[in-house]
C-alpha cells in the first residue's frame, strides 16, 4: 500500500507504487491536474482517501481528488488568501488528526502555522510559532514532516524547528501576535 507523491514544476503529478515487496522498483502513474503551472512546487501532501493538498508561494492552497485509473486530479477546493495565506510554501496534511501545517515566508520573520482542516472547505487557523533566526531570503524552500506526536519544520536558511502536537478541546483565550497599529478604541466599539 506504499505510495510516493511527487509534483512537477508544471501541472503534472506522479504517484509511484512499488512493483514488489522489496521496494527497489516502482511504477509511476502520471496525473494530469487542473492546477496552475508552478502552483505545486514547494508543498504537496497526501490527504484522506484519494486526495492530496498542494501549495506554492503566492498560489492558493488546493485540495485535489485523484483517479489513478483515469490519470487525472481535479481541484476539490481552492482556498482564498483570506482563509489561507499565499505566503505559505511547504505544507504537510495530517488527515488522521485533521491538521495541516505550513511554513509562512513573511517579510521580517518566518512562521510555522497550524490549521484545523476538519471542514475540508475551510482551514481554521490554530497556532503559529516563530523561527528564532531570520534570513529574509523570500524563498519557500523547506519541508515539514511528522513522526508520532512530533512535527518537524525545516525552513531554508532559518533552520529546523521541532514541536510536540498537543490536541485539546480546551478553549484558549485570544491573544495578539502583533499589537494593532494606531489610535485608541472606545470600549464596546469595533476595531477592524
Amino acid at each position: 500500500n506504499t505510495q510516493i507523491l511527487i509534483a512537477s514544476s508544471g501541472t503534472l503529478v506522479a504517484i509511484l507504487q512499488p512493483t514488489d515487496e522489496t521496494m527497489t522498483a516502482f511504477t509511476a502513474t502520471t496525473l494530469a491536474t487542473d492546477a496552475s503551472s508552478g502552483s505545486m512546487v514547494s508543498g504537496i501532501s497526501f490527504g484522506a482517501g484519494d486526495t492530496f493538498w498542494t501549495k506554492h508561494l503566492n498560489f492558493a492552497l488546493r485540495r485535489l481528488s485523484f483517479d489513478l485509473n483515469a490519470g487525472t486530479a481535479t481541484t476539490a477546493h481552492s482556498f482564498l488568501s483570506t482563509v489561507f495565506p499565499t505566503r505559505i510554501g511547504p505544507i504537510l496534511a495530517m488527515p488522521s488528526s485533521n491538521l495541516l501545517a505550513g511554513i509562512e515566508v513573511a517579510p521580517g520573520q518566518d512562521f510555522v502555522k497550524l490549521y484545523d482542516i476538519t471542514d475540508l472547505n475551510n482551514a481554521v487557523f490554530l497556532d503559529r510559532e516563530t523561527y528564532f533566526t531570520n534570513v529574509d531570503n523570500g524563498v519557500s524552500a523547506g519541508q515539514i514532516c511528522q513522526g508520532g506526536d512530533k512535527l518537524y519544520a525545516l525552513d531554508a536558511d532559518n533552520g529546523i524547528r521541532a514541536f510536540t502536537l498537543q490536541v485539546t478541546n480546551e478553549l484558549v483565550s485570544p491573544s495578539f501576535f502583533v499589537q494593532p497599529a494606531g489610535g485608541t478604541v472606545v470600549v464596546g466599539t469595533n476595531l477592524t
